[in-house]
């Protein structure tokens, strides 16, 4: 009994402690909507703290932590509604990030009605990772769209008027207050993704000379280099002010022509003829390293998406990274289709809006959650940041949406709204680099798991029922019970050992692409200027010279470089690498020729004390000579290294 009460009063002085240090984290003049930081309180395998946090349909609890909970013996005698079983060597598709758009509206709401400091307090909740929400994930409108002040594109002109060499480009519309929440973010979460999505072309480059959808017509057939090159000029534009753009799609839902707001009705065939002819050759030829998604649309008509795909000029290509899908119309489970299909693409969830048609709108998004991710989606992004009190500004088209908050023009008050809470229950927990695992699928409780880079387990459940029921977790050898309220979502984390990523979809051999100016293997080479990747993310650099690395290393990962050219010979190899506290020990291959080809050196890569403490480190090479395709293949864990350049000697 001593004993007991020992325990007990050891847990309720830890839980004291909890609670104070929790309280400590939080600003004390705004008050914060997340009220904790998403720690797991221990690493022990055994008898694993669990942490946990509810929202239900009321907003009674809203992201809100409950008490933590422990694992203990799996008996098999707990009785429960509902048992989920969680398997982390089973392993799917990797997280690349959740968030949002930066709409016209959002941005002018949130830059011109709030004070900054009410702005900081609502930046800081929507993409702080330890104090907010931490979302990473931002689709853009590249222009207007119907969540906008006003219709307008990086180029409008008179009526009549074109202007083929873009002489009249420019980005300034955006700089006034699209840009500055923007480098906010990225300042907040460095580990920000950026997409663009174009509503419209300019109006002069349609037949209608209008960017309206309905009135506007096709994009002109002669304007096709210039609408690329207008891509070009807006990825360059952004870049010069410090947002690479890690994705952009052609076309916003390239089969709605909306009568009172931009669009584009843009078909298979000329979606296609677009890319391969125009686009990809000009991204590539201004080595810009922005990939490419396909289809921006809902599930109901994944042939589009495949036909692209079946074409090898465009499978192929290494900027096109995969397809991008809404959630309006058809079924998820075409996602699967089309990955089953062409597994080495991604799969990204880019629109998915709440709004008043939603019924209930948190089961609406535990069940997409579960629906998505189970699909394949690497991403689950919501549609505008901010609306104001009546869901506005809008050009046209929907005027029902919803935003993750809402700005009272008025007052200034920001309401958080439950798209921000239920979409916090991923983006505050899963780190980009998380890899989906296996988690059983059970009736009334939709559920997916994850495995973030530090081993630590993240599981989201939802009790869809009209009652309380509770649910049993298993893992470990070990389970614990917890009673869910009726339509309440729950987010339960805690550590783990660590476990090697082993994907179910083994990566393909890259296809050959089209061959570079040759590479010097004695001078430095960097690692972005690949030939071709897989898995590796890239991200802003803070080595000496500035530029980008590689990062999120995973076993399995790759990169390629053809044509590297050794002369007379090469005996070794350096390596610029950085691994922080997540690093579990791993190697850098170099192959020649394929992923598997001759061996002809490795290098341990070891911890260098940060993500961004950057050390040289050298191997022996097999004496190495002439022109070669390089394979560097990573080898034995998960989140291993940044990689900024190598160069053989």
């Amino acid at each position: 009994m001593k004993r007991i009460l020992a325990r007990l009063i050891l847990w309720l002085l830890f839980g004291l402690g909890l609670v104070l240090l929790l309280g400590c984290s939080m600003p004390r003049t705004t008050p914060v909507p997340v009220t904790s930081t998403a720690s797991v309180t221990t690493t022990s395998a055994a008898n694993a703290t669990v942490n946990v946090w509810l929202t239900n349909t009321n907003l009674s609890q809203k992201l809100s932590p409950q008490a933590p909970i422990l694992f203990g013996p799996d008996t098999g005698a707990e009785q429960a509604s509902g048992v989920i079983t969680i398997d982390p060597k089973v392993k799917y598709q990797r997280m690349v990030g959740f968030g949002a758009s930066f709409t016209d509206s959002a941005a002018w709401l949130m830059y011109t009605k709030l004070t900054p400091a009410a702005r900081e307090a609502a930046m800081r909740n929507l993409f702080d990772t330890t104090t907010g929400i931490g979302l990473n994930f931002i689709r853009q409108p590249m222009g207007a769209s119907d969540l906008a002040r006003a219709i307008y594109s990086y180029d409008d002109m008179p009526a009549g008027q074109s202007d083929l060499d873009l002489a009249n480009f420019s980005i300034d519309h955006d700089r006034a207050y699209i840009i500055p929440m923007l480098q906010q973010a990225q300042s907040l979460n460095p580990n920000l993704v950026l997409m663009a999505s174009p509503w419209s072309p300019p109006g002069w480059m349609k037949a209608g000379d209008t960017m309206l959808g309905g009135a506007g017509g096709p994009l002109r057939s002669d304007v096709y280099a210039t609408y690329a090159n207008y891509f070009v000029r807006y990825l360059q534009g952004y870049e010069a002010v410090g947002l690479h753009h890690n994705y952009v799609s052609i076309q916003n839902e390239p089969e709605i022509a909306p009568g009172n707001y931009p669009g584009l009705i843009f078909s298979q065939s000329e979606m296609s003829f677009f890319l391969k002819n125009h686009l990809l050759p000009a991204l590539t030829a201004n080595n810009l390293t922005t990939q490419v998604l396909l289809w921006d649309f809902n599930h109901d008509k994944p042939w589009v998406a495949q036909e692209l795909l079946r074409d090898p000029a465009l499978r192929n290509h290494p900027l096109v990274a995969g397809v991008a899908w809404h959630g309006y119309a058809g079924d998820e489970r075409v996602m699967t289709t089309v990955h089953d299909e062409f597994p080495e693409k991604g799969t990204f969830g880019t629109e998915l809006s709440g709004g008043t048609w939603v019924p209930n709108q948190v089961e609406r998004d535990f069940r997409d959650f579960a629906r998505y991710f189970r699909n394949w989606s690497n991403s689950f992004i919501k549609w505008s940041i901010a609306l104001d009190q009546n869901r506005g500004p809008y050009v046209g088209g929907c005027n029902v949406c919803t935003g993750l908050i809402t700005v009272d023009q008025n007052s200034g008050a920001v309401t958080y709204n439950k798209d921000y809470y239920t979409l916090g229950h991923l983006s505050k927990f899963i780190k980009p680099g998380a890899y989906r695992i296996d988690s059983t699928a059970v009736s009334g409780f939709p559920n997916v798991a994850f495995q973030n880079p530090d081993g630590s387990i993240v599981l989201v459940a939802y009790n869809d029922a009209h009652a309380t029921n509770s649910l049993k977790v298993v893992w470990n050898g070990q389970a614990f019970l917890y009673t869910l309220e009726a339509q309440t979502g729950a987010t339960f984390v805690w550590a783990a050992p660590y476990v090697a990523p082993q994907p179910t979809s083994v990566p393909p051999t890259p296809a050959i692409t089209p061959t570079p100016a040759p590479y010097n293997a004695f001078s430095q080479i960097e690692a972005e200027n690949y030939s071709s990747v897989w898995g590796l993310n890239k991200e802003m650099c803070l080595d000496t010279g500035g530029g980008y690395d590689l990062g999120s290393g995973d076993h399995g990962d790759y990169l390629v470089f053809n044509n590297v050219n050794f002369g007379a010979g090469a005996t070794s190899v350096s390596v610029r690498l950085a691994s922080g506290a997540s690093y579990k020990g791993g190697q850098l291959e170099f192959r020649l020729d394929s992923l598997t080809g001759p061996l002809i050196g490795s290098l341990d890569l070891g911890y260098t004390g940060g993500w961004q403490r950057w050390a040289t480190k050298t191997a022996s090479l097999t004496p190495t000579s002439g022109m070669q395709n390089v394979y560097i293949v990573l080898k034995g864990g998960s989140n291993m290294t940044n990689f900024n350049w190598f160069k053989f000697k």
